[in-house]
């Protein structure tokens, strides 16, 4: 009987560790600017249990699920206006949805040469205090990768290249 509590213990212990394990959202995106032309590509990439939370809030009228397409556009609209890389607004190309997955690909143009990027990203709004929202943002220009992390509120932030 103390070996079937000790073994319940741990069960309970170890699924409790699991839950505090994924207290945060992320997200990854990936920003390829051609040093040459400035046209821009960048690829966002988000767990869709991190961003269906924040449906409930960007479309209340749909479900709050990936499956539903106006909450769908409402979550791509959102994104298409709270990340911006040198003050431009991207242009919604194409999406992914596999699984858990989620990209989202946004394409426009920056001006060249290219010697710094500002990068405006705020795409997982913090709706929970205790979850905190984090965003990696790589931009790789000519060979070079810079990367930038986004907190929860922040606006925006600048790299440079040789």
């Amino acid at each position: 009987m103390k070996r079937l509590v000790a073994i319940s213990l741990a069960l309970c212990l170890a699924a409790a560790g699991a839950v505090q394990a994924h207290r945060g959202r992320s997200s990854l995106s990936v920003v390829e600017i051609d040093g040459r032309t400035g046209a821009i590509l960048a690829t966002h990439r988000f767990a869709a249990h991190d961003v269906e939370p924040v449906l409930t809030i960007l479309a209340p009228d749909a479900q709050p699920s990936l499956d539903d397409p106006a909450a769908l556009e409402a979550f791509r609209a959102h994104v298409g206006r709270n990340f911006k890389v040198d003050g431009s607004t991207l242009v919604f190309r194409s999406q992914r949805l596999k699984g858990d997955g989620v990209d989202l690909v946004f394409s426009g143009q920056t001006r060249v040469p290219v010697s710094q990027v500002t990068v405006s990203a705020d795409i997982l709004p913090q709706i929970f205090s205790d979850e905190p929202a984090e965003m990696q943002v790589n931009i790789r220009v000519g060979g070079q990768t810079r990367s930038l992390l986004f907190l929860g509120g922040q606006d925006q932030q600048t790299v440079r290249f040789d």
